[in-house]
């Protein structure tokens, strides 16, 4: 069996690339609250009417859409699956593309993708080439580190670091215009479709880029519960938790409605407080971080100035990922995004990318 068979301009500059790459203003203000939690079937319940029927898309993928998930506009979301029943290995790869929060972020900026209009097969395929041609999810590719697991990927369409579950309205002159961040509960009903399809799973490999990264650092305690007993790791590109500025990490929070890891004391208050939680709740898990120091993106996005970037990147660097199971690779520069890159890069010490995903896939 062959491996594929085995199946300000500154502002707005930087708002854009984290919209519209892998990943992932104006002073954000909190969004009007919307309709509630309680009352999600009178603004885009979907779970009655989709049509699940899987799209196949290429390469061995397909495009699953599942009842009870949201995108922004209210329409379903979905997984991309590339499955091998016979494989005991999982890979879940959580995509970015920015975030939202109010008018000027979700409107004018355009600050994050796939929030209005349905997301599709199309999309998703034109999503997950790049990851392809990286060779990381290449069946046939010499270099991928899981050529015979199961794929997975999330798709990103919730402008909340797969992290909320508010409905909320950041259109004055439209109230019925509303978002949908329910990224939290969709990755609890993504977890729960894997388990069920895949009951054998004895290792899962969680990892995002941007803001897909933030989101598999703050959903990781939840593989735990879709697959006890399976051994579980984690990376993160690009997406490091430092301390945003203005005040925006209390009111993501409070506009997207967040779920913090549970684990997790003082979180509330300190967003950098959240990796060295997760590796204490999970010491038995390789925890990495894809890092470039003075990333421009993550700057704009957590209101962080240039030259404070990368200090604080170091920091968080030197404080959490520091040991046998917590690792960070951190890059120089000004950059965003590793992974389709992956095979070329070298972090500032000259450790080869390729070597530290050896590190994190394999444990040695």
């Amino acid at each position: 069996m062959s491996r594929r068979q085995s199946s300000g301009w500154r502002v707005r500059v930087g708002l854009y690339v984290l919209s519209v790459g892998l990943a992932a203003g104006c002073l954000p203000t909190p969004g009007q609250k919307g309709v509630g939690a309680d009352d999600d079937a009178g603004a885009g319940d979907v779970s009655a009417d989709v049509d699940i029927t899987p799209t196949p898309v290429e390469d061995g993928w397909v495009y699953q859409p599942l009842e009870n998930t949201f995108c922004g506009g209210g329409g379903p979301a979905g997984l991309g699956l590339n499955l091998n029943e016979a494989s005991t290995d999982l890979v879940i790869f959580l995509n970015g593309g920015g975030a939202c929060w109010d008018a000027a972020s979700c409107y004018v900026l355009n600050a994050a993708v796939n929030i209005e209009g349905e997301y599709t097969a199309a999309k998703f395929a034109s999503e997950v080439r790049p990851l392809i041609a990286s060779g990381l999810f290449d069946r046939e590719d010499e270099a991928n580190p899981w050529p015979d697991a199961s794929y997975a990927f999330v798709p990103y369409c919730t402008a909340d670091l797969h992290s909320g579950d508010a409905i909320k309205n950041h259109d004055a002159f439209q109230p019925e215009r509303m978002v949908h961040h329910k990224g939290a509960v969709n990755m609890a009903r993504y977890l729960a479709y894997l388990s069920e399809e895949l009951p054998r799973i004895e290792r899962v490999w969680m990892l995002g880029a941007s803001a897909g990264g933030y989101g598999a650092t703050l959903n990781f305690w939840r593989v735990e519960e879709a697959f006890p007993g399976a051994e579980a790791h984690l990376l993160a590109d690009s997406a490091p938790f430092v301390q945003p500025g203005e005040g925006r990490w209390g009111i993501w929070q409070n506009v997207w409605e967040m779920t913090l890891p549970p684990e997790c004391e003082g979180c509330e208050a300190r967003a950098d407080a959240i990796p060295a939680a997760v590796g204490a709740a999970h010491p038995d898990s390789r925890i990495g971080l894809l890092a470039f120091e003075d990333d421009a993106v993550i700057a704009v996005f957590f209101a962080i100035g240039l030259f404070d970037m990368g200090a604080r990147t170091r920091a968080l660097v030197n404080d959490a990922y520091q040991g046998e199971t917590m690792r960070g690779f951190s890059v120089a520069s000004n950059e965003h995004v590793m992974l389709t890159s992956w095979k070329n890069r070298r972090d500032k010490n000259g450790e080869a990318l390729p070597e530290f995903l050896r590190w994190w896939v394999e444990g040695r």
